[in-house]
């Protein structure tokens, strides 16, 4: 249950994410917790602004602010494809993980949402260059390279 007796309090979460992070920003409001921060997956990728929203009794959304994932999707291997392990309808949020298995309110999100966020980042180059994801999980209508 993401917000079960375990759930680690907002000040810890954020306490975390401005120690591991020191260069982002994290604002908590209420039931909200808000966190801005730049990635670098490998010292070869580029810098990616990542946005990440977590409510209480909810999952962290994490949404890549800049550079737009599509315009760089469709500047790769072929225009026009889905953005794989988003979630469309809510507006491509990334897919990181497989729900309450493995991730719930008692992780640190710094420790765990932060560092899945930039693996998902090096799939992703990848997936520009060679239409290949190469993570786990079958994007949406498509298949993974791990699910074949």
């Amino acid at each position: 249950m993401p917000n079960g007796r375990n759930s680690l309090p907002f000040a810890a979460q954020q306490y975390a994410l401005v120690t591991l992070y020191p260069t982002s920003q994290c604002v908590t409001r209420r039931d909200r917790l808000v966190w801005r921060g730049e990635l670098q997956p490998t010292p070869l990728s580029r810098l990616y602004r990542v946005c990440i929203e977590y409510e209480m009794r909810q999952v962290p959304n994490v949404f890549v602010v800049e550079p737009l994932l599509r315009k760089i999707a469709d500047a790769g291997f072929s225009k026009d494809r889905k953005l794989p392990h988003v979630y469309p309808e809510q507006g491509d949020p990334l897919c990181l993980y497989n729900g309450l298995r493995e991730w719930n309110s008692a992780r640190l999100i710094a420790r765990s949402i932060v560092p899945w966020t930039c693996l998902w980042l090096q799939f992703f180059e990848v997936w520009v260059n060679t239409n290949t994801w190469e993570g786990s999980g079958a994007p949406y209508g498509q298949e993974s390279k791990a699910a074949a």
